[in-house]
């Protein structure tokens, strides 16, 4: 039986994650290595969750931001970003809209987190939300936005736009709570929007 290994990660910290369905279950969970020599182990979870996908790691390896996936009162599923704390396992919901939140990337500060939101309208968009209260800002405004990924200094947001039938990549300067004007990196026809794009020192 072949297992499924998804959205790797790997940290400036040396630690790799990815999601695998490699379980007795098949559930997928998180799993990680500490080298490229290291053996798989399953991460510390103090709860069960549904579904996750969409790893990103800090860059000290401390914390792991993911999509899961929960039921809400009236019965239909939708996602929400959660925060695991590496050490111990523990995890709790950092941000959650019945329209759907999703793709994490945590900053290089590990203060804020990037995520796709989806609007009741269908639209995706780029927010930021802080680890100390879950207060947001709003990155991009009816971009079809999904895929955030940080410069390695945290000043530059990066992301993936559908634009008519393709994707683009686009980049906003971030300061603070401050977001500048958007532009485009580059377009490409088969560009995929499950990609997520990585940003590093030159």
């Amino acid at each position: 039986t072949s297992n499924w290994v998804l959205d790797p990660d790997w940290s400036a910290s040396g630690l790799i994650g990815f999601i695998s369905d490699a379980t007795i279950d098949g559930s997928l969970i998180l799993w990680l290595m500490a080298s490229p020599y290291g053996v798989p182990e399953p991460a510390a979870s103090a709860q069960t969750e549904d579904h996750i996908e969409g790893l990103s790691l800090s860059v000290d390896g401390t914390l792991a931001a993911y999509t899961a996936r929960t039921t809400g009162e009236n019965g239909v599923k939708h996602t929400y970003v959660a925060l695991r704390d590496l050490s111990d396992g523990v995890a709790y919901v950092l941000y959650d809209e019945k329209t759907g939140v999703f793709d994490p990337a945590i900053a290089p500060d590990s203060q804020r987190v990037a995520v796709a939101m989806r609007s009741e309208q269908g639209t995706s968009d780029i927010w930021l939300v802080a680890r100390a209260d879950s207060s947001t800002i709003r990155v991009t405004d009816g971009a079809q936005a999904v895929k955030p990924f940080w410069s390695p200094d945290g000043r530059w947001l990066g992301y993936l736009r559908a634009v008519e039938n393709h994707f683009e990549a686009w980049c906003v300067p971030v300061d603070g709570t401050t977001i500048g004007e958007p532009r485009r990196l580059f377009r490409y026809q088969n560009l995929d929007g499950t990609s997520r794009p990585s940003w590093t020192f030159k």
